[in-house]
Protein backbone atom coordinates (compact mmCIF):
# COMPACT_ATOMS: atom_id res chain seq x y z
CA UNK A 1 0.00 0.00 0.00
CA UNK A 2 0.91 3.66 0.15
CA UNK A 3 0.59 4.18 3.90
CA UNK A 4 -3.02 5.34 3.64
CA UNK A 5 -4.45 2.33 1.87
CA UNK A 6 -3.12 -1.10 2.72
CA UNK A 7 -3.47 -4.07 0.40
CA UNK A 8 -3.38 -7.67 1.50
CA UNK A 9 -0.29 -9.63 0.51
CA UNK A 10 -1.32 -13.09 -0.71
CA UNK A 11 1.46 -15.19 0.79
CA UNK A 12 -0.05 -18.33 -0.73
CA UNK A 13 0.03 -17.28 -4.37
CA UNK A 14 3.44 -15.64 -3.91
CA UNK A 15 4.90 -18.76 -2.29
CA UNK A 16 6.08 -16.91 0.82
CA UNK A 17 4.41 -19.20 3.33
CA UNK A 18 5.75 -22.06 5.41
CA UNK A 19 2.99 -24.61 4.79
CA UNK A 20 3.96 -28.26 4.35
CA UNK A 21 4.35 -29.73 0.87
CA UNK A 22 1.67 -32.19 2.03
CA UNK A 23 -0.57 -29.29 2.99
CA UNK A 24 -2.26 -26.30 1.45
CA UNK A 25 -2.15 -22.58 2.10
CA UNK A 26 -5.25 -20.43 2.48
CA UNK A 27 -4.88 -16.67 2.29
CA UNK A 28 -6.64 -14.59 4.94
CA UNK A 29 -6.78 -10.85 5.41
CA UNK A 30 -3.30 -9.86 6.53
CA UNK A 31 -2.09 -13.42 7.07
CA UNK A 32 -2.48 -17.02 5.90
CA UNK A 33 -3.44 -20.42 7.35
CA UNK A 34 -2.00 -23.85 6.64
CA UNK A 35 -4.05 -27.05 6.48
CA UNK A 36 -2.98 -30.65 5.86
CA UNK A 37 -4.19 -32.41 2.72
CA UNK A 38 -6.57 -35.37 2.95
CA UNK A 39 -4.70 -38.43 4.17
CA UNK A 40 -2.34 -36.37 6.35
CA UNK A 41 -2.56 -35.02 9.89
CA UNK A 42 -0.83 -32.15 11.61
CA UNK A 43 -0.96 -28.38 11.92
CA UNK A 44 -0.52 -27.62 8.22
CA UNK A 45 3.11 -26.63 8.63
CA UNK A 46 4.01 -30.21 9.45
CA UNK A 47 1.80 -32.90 7.92
CA UNK A 48 2.37 -36.60 8.55
CA UNK A 49 0.91 -39.42 6.49
CA UNK A 50 -2.04 -41.20 8.10
CA UNK A 51 -1.68 -44.96 7.73
CA UNK A 52 -5.33 -45.76 6.99
CA UNK A 53 -4.50 -49.47 7.10
CA UNK A 54 -3.89 -49.16 10.86
CA UNK A 55 -7.30 -47.57 11.38
CA UNK A 56 -10.87 -48.74 10.90
CA UNK A 57 -11.31 -46.12 8.15
CA UNK A 58 -9.62 -48.03 5.32
CA UNK A 59 -12.81 -49.71 4.09
CA UNK A 60 -11.04 -52.76 2.65
CA UNK A 61 -12.97 -56.03 2.47
CA UNK A 62 -12.15 -58.76 5.00
CA UNK A 63 -10.62 -60.81 2.17
CA UNK A 64 -8.46 -57.93 0.93
CA UNK A 65 -5.04 -56.57 1.78
CA UNK A 66 -4.64 -52.90 2.65
CA UNK A 67 -1.48 -51.16 1.42
CA UNK A 68 -0.64 -47.72 2.78
CA UNK A 69 0.27 -45.07 0.20
CA UNK A 70 1.42 -41.52 0.85
CA UNK A 71 -1.83 -39.66 1.55
CA UNK A 72 -4.02 -42.63 0.63
CA UNK A 73 -4.23 -46.42 0.59
CA UNK A 74 -4.97 -49.31 -1.75
CA UNK A 75 -7.24 -52.31 -1.18
CA UNK A 76 -6.41 -55.48 -3.15
CA UNK A 77 -8.35 -58.75 -3.01
CA UNK A 78 -6.38 -61.70 -1.67
CA UNK A 79 -5.54 -64.76 -3.80
CA UNK A 80 -8.66 -66.80 -4.53
CA UNK A 81 -10.86 -63.69 -4.54
CA UNK A 82 -11.65 -61.05 -7.16
CA UNK A 83 -13.06 -57.55 -6.99
CA UNK A 84 -11.96 -53.99 -6.34
CA UNK A 85 -10.62 -54.58 -2.82
CA UNK A 86 -13.61 -52.94 -1.15
CA UNK A 87 -15.83 -55.77 -2.36
CA UNK A 88 -14.19 -59.18 -2.89
CA UNK A 89 -15.92 -62.35 -4.06
CA UNK A 90 -14.69 -65.90 -3.94
CA UNK A 91 -13.30 -67.28 -7.19
CA UNK A 92 -14.91 -70.66 -7.83
CA UNK A 93 -12.09 -72.54 -9.54
CA UNK A 94 -14.32 -75.60 -9.94
CA UNK A 95 -16.98 -73.91 -12.05
CA UNK A 96 -14.31 -72.00 -14.00
CA UNK A 97 -12.33 -75.20 -14.60
CA UNK A 98 -9.17 -73.48 -13.40
CA UNK A 99 -8.50 -76.02 -10.64
CA UNK A 100 -5.62 -78.48 -10.58
CA UNK A 101 -7.49 -81.48 -9.21
CA UNK A 102 -6.59 -84.87 -10.72
CA UNK A 103 -9.15 -86.16 -13.21
CA UNK A 104 -10.15 -89.00 -10.88
CA UNK A 105 -11.06 -86.54 -8.11
CA UNK A 106 -14.05 -84.26 -7.64
CA UNK A 107 -13.34 -80.54 -7.30
CA UNK A 108 -14.83 -78.82 -4.30
CA UNK A 109 -14.62 -75.05 -3.96
CA UNK A 110 -13.40 -73.97 -0.54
Amino acid sequence: GNGSVCEDVDECSQGIHDCSLSGRCQNTDGHFQCFCNTGFSGDGRRCDNINECNTSRHGCHGNATCTDLKGSHLCTCKAGFHGNGVACQDVDECSRATHDCPSNRRCQNT
